[in-house]
């Protein structure tokens, strides 16, 4: 994970080295391609919620990513990961809008995650607006106890709307 906001508030858009975060995440990129694994490049919103705060770096981050790695099958990008706060489906539908064009120039065929209301729980909210993009996943977080048959029969409907479902974090709880 990318932190966009990082402990002490240090992170990539709030005055962490960037070219060292940067070269961080190509060289967990290449590692993975070197080791046949599949990679998410997270970038991470937890603590100012909203990722259209720094919307502009995440446009730059992921046209560099893209620019560099679009080629690479294993390379997933997370593009909003855990929006929180009062941030809306529509703020994240507006804000993925704007970086999956950057992404698709040069890599068109990656998978793109994109992270949903609540610290990516709330993924019904896409359900009467999904992306109009292909290739595009929503995210969604599971950890065991912490979860009922709710999340069961959230995540089976939808499947039924056919919104494809990436769990990019899980864990096990005790709720």
């Amino acid at each position: 994970a990318l932190y966009t906001w990082g402990v002490g508030s240090v992170g990539y858009c709030t005055g962490g080295n960037q070219k060292a975060l940067y070269d961080d995440v190509a060289a967990g990129i290449e590692f993975a391609k070197e080791n046949d694994m599949y990679v998410l490049a997270d970038w991470h919103v937890l603590e100012e919620g909203d990722p259209n705060r720094y919307i502009e770096d995440a446009k730059v981050f992921f046209d560099t990513l893209s620019k560099q790695f679009g080629d690479y099958d294993n390379l997933l990008y997370e593009i909003c990961n855990e929006p929180n706060g009062d941030t809306t489906w529509e703020e994240i539908y507006d804000y993925a809008n704007a970086v999956i064009p950057v992404i698709r120039e040069y890599a068109p065929n990656a998978i793109v995650l994109v992270g949903t209301p609540q610290y990516s729980y709330a993924v019904e909210r896409v359900w009467n607006k999904p992306l109009e993009f292909e290739n595009v996943m929503y995210s969604f977080h599971f950890y065991a106890g912490q979860f009922d048959d709710s999340y069961k029969d959230l995540l089976e409907m939808c499947d039924r709307k056919d919104i494809p479902v990436f769990v990019s974090e899980w864990g096990v709880n005790n709720g």
